[in-house]
């Protein structure tokens, strides 16, 4: 599966757009990236609009982690 150069592009435009909607949410991971280590838990919380809360989380695996560190590195 390869990547589709048109598809990066228009990729790194819409994560351009979404950094200058949402810079808390950049800032915070700038700040504690380099905690998204093997073994450590990322939690993911939705709250809808009508004030219901979803949430779930997941342990880091080693490959989890490369991922991250490979979509970090397509967003530069």
């Amino acid at each position: 599966m390869g990547i589709n150069p048109m598809e990066l592009t228009q990729m790194k435009q819409r994560f351009s757009i979404f950094a200058k909607q949402h810079p808390r949410v950049i800032s915070f991971f700038e700040t504690n990236g380099h905690q998204m280590k093997e073994g450590n838990v990322l939690e993911f919380k939705i709250k809808t609009a009508e004030g219901k809360e979803y949430m779930t989380n997941m342990r880091l695996s080693a490959e989890d982690v490369e991922l991250l560190k490979a979509l970090k590195n397509l967003i530069k």
